[in-house]
């Protein structure tokens, strides 16, 4: 066993003598966004179906290599 030290340690933890103010806004002053996701994230979609095409490619890749190797 490692022989133990007897420095006392130092707290990390330091107190504040100042009080703690909030800084959220009220719920009644924030406004409603609304956003149209069509719009905003149109290339998703060409994303997505290129990596289904991808996926359902390479799963034929490794079906069709299992009967060969």
């Amino acid at each position: 066993m490692a022989k133990r030290s007897r420095k006392s340690r130092k707290s990390t933890t330091r107190t504040s003598s100042r009080p703690v103010q909030s800084v959220a806004k009220p719920a009644a002053s924030r406004t409603q966004v609304t956003v149209d996701f069509a719009k905003e994230y149109f290339y998703v979609y060409d994303d997505m179906r290129t990596m289904l095409i991808l996926t359902v490619l390479m799963a034929l890749v490794m079906f069709g290599l299992s009967f060969v190797l």
